[in-house]
C-alpha cells in the first residue's frame, strides 16, 4: 500500500498527461513541473532558472527546446522601444500543444520520417491501473 501525503496549502495543480508522455525525460518533466509551480511574475530566462535548479546552463537550456518543440512551451523574443532584441516571454503548457516546425511540409510526407504512434495513457499498459 503506498501512502501519499495530501497537501493543505501552496501546492501546484499538474495535469497528469506530461507525466505519461514518454517523449519527455526526467528532466523535462521536473523543469515542465517547476515552470508551471511559480508565480507569473518570475524571471523565467535561463539566469533565473539556474539560480533555484541545481542543473546547468547548458542542461535547462536543451531542455526547453524540447519542452518548445513539443508545444508545452511557446517562445516569443520581445523587442525594445529601439527594435533591438530584449527579453523572451515564455507560455507554459501542462499540456502538449501542436509540434512547433519552422517550415511545415506540404504534400506528402517523407517515407523517413515517420510520425510517432500515439503516446497517449491510454494506450500504454504501464499507465491502466
Amino acid at each position: 500500500m503506498i501512502h501519499k501525503k495530501r497537501p493543505t496549502g501552496n501546492f501546484t495543480q499538474i495535469s497528469n498527461d506530461m507525466f505519461s508522455d514518454i517523449r519527455l525525460n526526467l528532466t523535462d518533466r521536473g523543469l515542465l513541473a517547476t515552470l508551471l509551480s511559480l508565480p507569473p511574475n518570475w524571471d523565467y530566462s535561463v539566469e533565473g532558472m539556474t539560480r533555484i535548479l541545481p542543473d546547468g546552463k547548458g542542461k535547462i537550456q536543451s531542455s526547453i527546446k524540447r519542452l518548445e518543440r513539443l508545444g508545452y512551451v511557446t517562445i516569443i523574443q520581445d523587442r525594445n522601444r529601439g527594435g533591438r532584441f530584449w527579453k523572451n516571454q515564455l507560455t507554459i503548457n501542462g499540456n502538449a500543444g501542436p509540434p512547433f516546425t519552422d517550415n511545415p511540409a506540404t504534400g506528402n510526407p517523407e517515407a523517413g520520417n515517420p510520425q510517432m504512434a500515439d503516446w497517449s495513457a491510454e494506450n500504454r499498459a504501464q499507465y491502466k491501473n
